[in-house]
């Protein structure tokens, strides 16, 4: 019995000691490329694919000429029948194992999303180290350019981009989508996904800097439109996505503007089947603070700032059934009405499933708004106020 449990430990010591080798493929820190941004346009010949992959630059290696001059970055090029093969190619003339889990974005070129992304998702969804969270970006032009520019910060292109996108969500002008929302939208039957489009800003005669501009619409994988700042807006009122954000709208006078700065928000979206119709409510509520207005009215009237609430209703109701006329045009479900049917009234989806692409069409949109102004600012009347 004895030499039964002594068997059992050593046993058990020697299973333990298996675990212990944790380490066996680890690589040195000095021997990795840590990458931070990949570009991906088409090449001149049909079949390949150019990729830029920007890896960074540890401050130890910096040097007065070369790569590690007065770049943190360098930028490695090369061409494959695919992702997985131009990478390998890149390999061959850099000697670091390029490691992509601090990769911040992954840009696309128009042309490429036009023609379908799907076989390039591929790579990143199934490379253990990109993480699902990896921003996605269209490029107006061609994407290894939004690597190259120099940025109005210190920050490295790849990690200034991925900056540029957090902002995003505090401004909520556009969306920000990363590989997991991209993915889910792709999987679904009707929702269409949506990336954000990245281009070249010129700010003076020698300065371009990225500028995120406005949203690429796709019809599964292939890229079919755009919406413009504005209609983009509209998209994120719908789904929910407003976060904060500043919007300008008529003042009581109807000749200025108030800025009113959003600092909550919350939408509901419930369809409705009448007979063979369907509706799509859409109710929103909305809080914010005044910014700032061009007019010289007194806003903490309750009689104005009541006008100022009617205004700002208007103003969001406006902005998603504008969107709403966009994605009918492009045949484009951006607002993922198809899968609120699915869920909420299965009967009329499974009656309508076959023939979603013109019932889509044939769906009346109500938006119900309700925005109210919360705070004043630390002051309550304008410096140009002539009243008592």
């Amino acid at each position: 019995m004895k030499n039964i449990k002594n068997t059992i430990r050593v046993a058990i010591c020697i299973i333990l000691s298996l675990s212990l080798t944790s380490c066996w493929s680890s690589v040195e820190l000095n021997k990795l490329g840590i990458v931070i941004g990949v570009a991906i346009d088409k090449s001149s010949k049909e079949e390949d694919l150019n990729i830029t992959a920007q890896v960074g630059v540890p401050k130890l290696e910096k040097s007065n000429s070369g790569v590690g001059g007065k770049e943190q970055f360098t930028n490695i090029k090369e061409k494959g029948k695919n992702v997985s093969d131009a990478l390998k190619n890149i390999s061959r003339e850099y000697n670091r194992v390029l490691f992509f889990a601090h990769n911040q974005v992954v840009i696309f070129n128009k042309d490429l999303a036009q023609q379908g992304l799907s076989e390039q998702l591929d790579f990143f969804l199934r490379q253990r180290e990109m993480r699902p969270l990896t921003w996605m970006l269209v490029s107006d032009g061609e994407a290894a350019s939004i690597l190259e520019a120099h940025t109005n910060t210190q920050d490295d292109p790849g990690i200034n981009i991925g900056k540029l996108i957090k902002n995003e969500k505090n401004v909520s002008q556009l969306p920000s989508i990363n590989f997991k929302e991209f993915t889910s939208r792709l999987m679904s039957k009707t929702t269409s996904p949506v990336i954000p489009i990245i281009e070249m800003k010129t700010v003076d005669e020698k300065t371009k800097v990225p500028y995120i501009a406005s949203t690429a619409v796709f019809k599964k994988d292939k890229m079919i439109g755009e919406l413009n700042e504005s209609e983009s807006m509209g998209l994120l009122w719908g789904i929910n996505k407003v976060k904060y954000g500043t919007i300008l709208v008529n003042s009581p006078n109807g000749n200025d503007k108030v800025a009113i700065r959003i600092i909550r928000s919350k939408t509901r979206i419930k369809p409705k089947v009448e007979g063979e119709h369907i509706y799509m409510n859409i109710y929103i509520d909305a809080e914010g603070d005044i910014l700032e207005q061009t007019s010289s009215e007194d806003l903490s009237i309750p009689k104005i700032i009541k006008i100022v609430e009617e205004n700002e209703n208007f103003y969001i109701e406006n902005q998603v059934l504008t969107t709403w006329n966009k994605a009918k045009e492009m045949n484009a479900d951006v607002f993922g009405f198809g899968d609120l049917i699915y869920k909420y009234k299965p009967k009329k989806w499974k009656a309508i499933e076959s023939k979603w692409e013109d019932e889509f069409q044939k769906i009346t949109v109500k938006v119900e708004v309700d925005a109210k102004i919360r705070r004043m600012g630390k002051i309550t009347k304008p410096s140009t106020y002539q009243g008592k």
